[in-house]
């Protein structure tokens, strides 16, 4: 995807679905900033990173600011936080790499197929507000995953936890 390419978000307007207007702007931002981290995002202050495969994200690294407009900053190794996955994965290549496929939600969240309503949680809200960027459509549940966005109360972004499948 090139810079000033158009996207559209698809709004997941399931039970749980709170997807506000603030929500939609700080998601816009931040998959420009996917897109092309040199024009920034919506960080004043250091944002946790963390990946997931269980139901319960885990704190990876922090970043600042200044390391955000680095994209290699946010490449996380999933080797031993994923059950099942082995290798490198970054929030920003899955966004960007699926603008068009998207969806938003707020709330609780099935995992992938799950009919059991199992939901997991981000292990970096710290009292603010949780919006998840899922593909609307994937093939099966090795190509679903969430990137978590924790919003503070401010609209900026404090946390982001990569959630994938483990096989």
């Amino acid at each position: 995807m090139r810079p000033g390419s158009k996207v559209t978000l698809f709004v997941y307007s399931g039970p749980w679905s709170e997807v506000t207007p603030a929500d939609r702007r700080v998601v816009g931002l931040f998959i420009r900033f996917a897109n092309d981290p040199q024009r920034g995002g919506p960080f004043d202050t250091p944002i946790g990173l963390g990946l997931g495969g269980d139901l319960r994200g885990e704190l990876v690294k922090t970043i600042t600011p200044e390391q955000s407009y680095d994209a290699e900053a946010w490449t996380l190794d999933a080797s031993g936080y994923v059950e099942g996955v082995v290798g490198k994965v970054s929030a920003l290549e899955l966004v960007s790499e699926n603008a068009g496929n998207l969806r938003l939600s707020v709330g609780p969240e099935p995992v992938c197929a799950n009919t059991n309503n199992v939901t997991y949680e981000s292990g970096l809200n710290e009292g603010g507000r949780i919006v998840r960027i899922q593909p609307r459509d994937y093939q099966s549940c090795i190509d679903w995953w969430s990137v978590d966005l924790s919003i503070n109360d401010v609209g900026q972004v404090v946390g982001v936890t990569v959630f994938l499948w483990s096989p």
